[in-house]
């Protein structure tokens, strides 16, 4: 699979050969994210919730710095909850109650979407449609993912979220 900026359209990866088919998808180049306002005169919100498919930008920390309204709907929850937590706070994760919170317990160190947004920070490395899931309080929630990374932060695409009652 292709990938390419969705702002500027340079290759980001895949073939070279623009005339080779196959799927394409979009990210956000690291010039295009440091200077998407000074280029454009839009603002990084405005851009993101101009994106159809459900987006969270996520710092070092693996805290969500913003969501676009996608991804806002699809979680059922308000920017402001969103904004500045971590996703196993958002998403209910029931590992995130316990002691330790979101990354501090024994239960995070195979969590799929910390794992995979870890590596994207650490080595610039994208990846396609991670499966993970999320267990929450009666129901699990099973997630397809990817990553890119954008500048010092990591743009989490939820490509697919199916919820299944536990109890």
């Amino acid at each position: 699979m292709k990938t390419i900026c969705a702002w500027c359209q340079k290759n980001l990866s895949g073939p070279e050969s623009p005339s080779e088919p196959g799927p394409i998808s979009h990210g956000l180049c690291q010039e295009c994210a440091h200077h998407i306002d000074a280029q454009s005169g839009m603002p990084l919100q405005d851009f993101l919730d101009g994106l159809s498919a459900p987006i969270l930008v996520i710092d070092a920390t693996i805290r969500i710095l913003t969501a676009n309204q996608a991804a806002c709907q699809l979680l059922s929850k308000d920017l402001r909850i969103i904004r500045n937590h971590l996703p196993g706070d958002v998403s209910e994760c029931q590992n995130a109650a316990l002691p330790g919170g979101c990354g501090g317990t024994v239960h995070c160190s195979g969590c799929a979407v910390r794992l995979t947004v870890t590596d994207t920070m650490r080595t610039g490395r994208s990846h396609k449609e991670v499966p993970a899931y999320v267990n929450q309080k009666d129901r699990r929630l099973s997630l397809r993912i990817s990553t890119e990374k954008a500048g010092e932060c990591v743009l989490l695409r939820i490509d697919r979220l199916d919820a299944t009652d536990t109890e």
